[in-house]
């Protein structure tokens, strides 16, 4: 796998990002946002939008964290595509993602929502630590669905079992 480095998302990165958001494969699971709002994100006190990017600088993913001071120290993974599949990239980027969300001293839990049918991010969710919490019935609408209606997973983990995660991974000396 190519070196990658998850850094803050910049205005001359957001034609890559929603390049990303269109290619059919992304755009069947994520929402879609013009440039406006990449850049208001981008400017968010409470969010932050972060590109993985490979050992030449071209963006290969995207995600966004949203609600950082939320009173109840959840985060939010609001978004995360990738340009490249197959290859262990997810996994790289979701990790490193949960490692910016908590560098947040007071983050104790993240979560997201994923659409059911989306069964490879949610394997690297899972294979990340995320446990599912719940089901929200029929709450996407999916217009190449039989009946458009299709199931939501919510996810989380907390920062202690994340913790622990990190101290199982670590190598023996």
């Amino acid at each position: 796998m190519p070196e990658l480095v998850l850094r803050p998302t910049v205005p001359r990165d957001v034609r890559a990002v929603i390049a990303i958001e269109q290619h059919p494969e992304v755009g069947k699971w994520a929402g879609q946002w013009d440039s406006a709002g990449h850049m208001a994100a981008i400017a968010a006190d409470n969010a932050k939008h972060l590109v993985m990017v490979d050992e030449i600088d071209e963006v290969i993913g995207y995600g966004i964290l949203t609600d950082l001071f939320n009173v109840d120290d959840n985060v939010e993974f609001k978004r995360i595509a990738l340009a490249r599949w197959g290859e262990g990239i997810g996994q790289a980027f979701v990790e490193a993602m949960l490692a910016q969300a908590f560098s947040i001293p007071s983050v104790h839990r993240v979560w997201l929502d994923v659409v059911s049918t989306n069964f490879a991010a949610v394997a690297v969710y899972v294979q990340a630590g995320f446990q599912r919490e719940g089901t929200m019935r029929q709450a996407y609408f999916d217009r190449s669905a039989n009946d458009g209606r299709i199931d939501m997973y919510l996810m989380s983990i907390l920062r202690p079992e994340w913790e622990r995660s990190k101290v199982s991974a670590a190598p023996e000396n």
